[in-house]
């Protein structure tokens, strides 16, 4: 970062000098530096649009709407051949409720890339908000058609579908459109911003991000480049880790965990993923002291509880394992992978009215969770709170509108209770 630094100072009426040092400040998300940069910029090169597109994209970051989207204004007027602006001033218009204005700026982005989806998509959100289902549904499907990969296409389609009755298509589409973002038109100078992302910090944000979508081997590529810069972080290290084991390479996770160690060895993270490494490696025993040294560390810590009963489950230490969840969740009430766990180990070990109790909780979190409302309709069954479980029946069998394997399990339930 400091050469690009130096040459502002050693140029400082150089406008594209300016212009570089936003790109640094961007692609290492240090927005109010690019703000500054970019405004430098743009008043020595007024007449370089993408000075002002970035200059837009740097002013949301910072939380100023306003003066972003006149700035996207301002640019798309002067470029009116720049196609990213044209894209990223339909979504701000739309989150700003100017449907109309929105629907223009989706259709110039046709006319300029009629073979990228993001027009239509852009379009068929615009026409949605409208109210116009059939028109926006028609326009998901041909963005889909050209990329089947867009999650928030198919996101969008869900929500289409579920407008015009078609229940079982919409569940289909949502579910392929999990973790759907926008994904903005990349502009001429998006590989300078990508080459620039050099902070470890904006490094692990894209690399997670990643993994969260379930690209686990592009998330492991950026990792191992910022490993290979910056070989004793040990965010770094545990981040690969995390991406090797989801790869099933779990002795090459050990092998970075155990540096990981040697660097900081009063960081629980790092002796939590040991311990799940090790589970993954089926060497219970190591896993436990890694998992035990983790809540030593972080007695406050929800995950390194949670991470502790995963252990002792595996160990068939149910009762023990029940109380590392429990305390799992009471530092965190909301965490909804630590409450599944503890119900279901209650229902393993068959205190369905505790099993219960926590499978309400978890449904409370997610409503939408359709396991976690099965097995609390069980744990009702079995601990004989049948006005409880005809409660639950009912809200699975709205569920079970439009899905036969519902319905089926339904219908076994009902049969169980004697119905």
């Amino acid at each position: 970062m400091q050469p690009f630094i130096d040459r502002v100072r050693k140029t400082p009426g150089d406008g594209g000098a300016h212009a570089e040092l936003g790109l640094v400040y961007e692609a290492n998300e240090l927005w109010p530096s690019a703000v500054v940069a970019f405004e430098n910029a743009v008043a020595l090169a007024p007449r370089q649009g993408l000075c002002q597109y970035h200059l837009a994209v740097a002013l949301v970051r910072t939380g100023q709407d306003d003066a972003a989207l006149e700035s996207l204004r301002r640019t798309s007027r002067a470029h009116p051949k720049l196609a990213p602006v044209w894209h990223r001033l339909g979504h701000r218009l739309l989150e700003n409720g100017d449907v109309d204005e929105a629907a223009s700026a989706f259709q110039r982005v046709i006319r300029l890339l009629p073979k990228a989806p993001a027009g239509y998509i852009g379009l068929g959100a615009a026409k949605m908000q409208a109210g116009a289902h059939d028109e926006a549904a028609g326009l998901f499907e041909r963005a889909i058609q050209m990329d089947s990969s867009d999650r928030m296409a198919h996101f969008l389609l869900g929500g289409s579908y579920r407008r015009q009755g078609r229940k079982e298509e919409a569940a289909r589409e949502f579910a392929l459109g999990i973790n759907g973002r926008v994904r903005y038109l990349p502009d001429e100078w998006a590989p300078r911003v990508r080459r620039h992302a050099q902070t470890v910090t904006a490094q692990l944000k894209k690399a997670r991000g990643l993994h969260a979508v379930g690209d686990v081997v592009a998330a492991a590529r950026i990792l191992e480049s910022t490993v290979a810069r910056h070989p004793n972080n040990v965010d770094g290290l545990n981040n690969l880790a995390i991406a090797y084991v989801s790869l099933d390479r779990p002795r090459d996770a050990l092998e970075l965990l155990r540096r990981a160690e040697q660097v900081d060895r009063t960081d629980s993270f790092t002796y939590a993923n040991l311990a799940l490494c090790e589970i993954k490696l089926q060497d219970f025993d190591a896993a436990l002291r890694y998992a035990d040294r983790s809540v030593e560390l972080a007695p406050q810590s929800a995950d390194a509880h949670l991470t502790r009963g995963q252990v002792l489950l595996r160990l068939r230490r149910e009762p023990d394992a029940a109380m590392a969840y429990t305390k799992s969740v009471e530092i965190d009430p909301r965490n909804l992978t630590a409450r599944i766990a503890l119900a279901n180990t209650y229902f393993g070990l068959k205190d369905f009215a505790a099993a219960k109790v926590q499978y309400a909780a978890a449904v409370d979190l997610d409503p939408k969770m359709i396991s976690a409302l099965v097995r609390y309709c069980e744990s009702c069954i079995y601990s004989g709170a049948r006005d409880e479980a005809a409660a639950a029946l009912a809200k699975l069998a709205f569920h079970g509108e439009n899905n036969a394997e519902i319905r089926e399990t339904v219908k076994a339930l009902r049969a169980r209770m004697g119905d």
